[in-house]
Parts: structure tokens; sequence; C-alpha cells
């Protein structure tokens, strides 16, 4: 079940990589659509549900034993560009 769930992040990393080739930063945070989704937002969106989420629901750790702050939310942009996590 691991080698089958890897696979499927690879191949979901992969897949948000390719649409992300070519595009210059301004146009990873343009928002084509009505919910002001950009692809730069699904990138930071996937690093916290791997970083976080998978983890959590995997090794049952908490937020503070991964190291990371109880009150950040995901997806929110610290200074010098950093994903809140």
């Amino acid at each position: 079940m691991r080698v089958q769930f890897e696979a499927f992040l690879d191949e979901h990393r992969s897949a948000l990589n390719r649409c992300l080739d070519g595009l210059t930063e301004e146009q990873a945070r343009r928002s084509l659509v009505a919910s002001r989704t950009t692809l730069l937002g699904l990138v930071k969106r996937e690093t916290f549900v791997e970083r976080v989420w998978f983890d959590k629901a995997v090794t049952c750790r908490s937020r503070t034993e991964l190291g990371l702050p109880a009150t950040a939310r995901p997806g929110r942009v610290a200074p010098g560009g950093a994903v809140a996590r």
C-alpha cells in the first residue's frame, strides 16, 4: 500500500510541475478562475498537505512534534515567501 501511495504522490507532483513548466512567476500567480485559485496556490496547498496532513495522519505526531507552529494556517505565506505548514 505504501508503494502505491508514494507512486500516486510522485505522479501528482509531476502533473503539477508540468503545469508550471515554462511559466514566469507572474503567470503562476495569475488567477484565471472565479475562485481566484492560482497554480502557485495549488503548489502551496500541496506543500502543506504533504508536509503536515500526511505526516500527522501517517505518523500520528502533533504539529509541535513535527517542528511546526500550532497556529499557522495552511497556505499562508510568511514573510520572505515561506509557506506556512
